[in-house]
């Protein structure tokens, strides 16, 4: 996913394969297919898909009108 944080609440269900998500100095956490997660809101994670078939996964937003769903990491950001 590359590094980023949530602005708004973000619920996240894994579909399919699973997803290891990094949470820096926090430790890493993997999620399996059938897990439900709750994002790390307004902290930096980057997950990544370390298993043997493609990820799916549902991501739910609990957002409003002109909040930030995703926010990468300013200095990872490319033109």
């Amino acid at each position: 996913t590359g590094w980023h944080k949530h602005g708004v609440p973000t619920y996240g269900y894994i579909l399919e394969g699973q997803i290891t998500v990094d949470y820096g100095d926090a430790g890493k956490t993997t999620y399996h297919a059938g897990e439900g997660v709750l994002e790390a809101m307004d902290y930096w994670h980057e997950g990544i898909n370390d298993g043997d078939i493609p990820a799916r996964v549902v991501v739910v937003f609990m957002g409003a009108e002109g909040a930030e769903n995703v926010i990468y990491k300013p200095d990872l950001v490319s033109d």
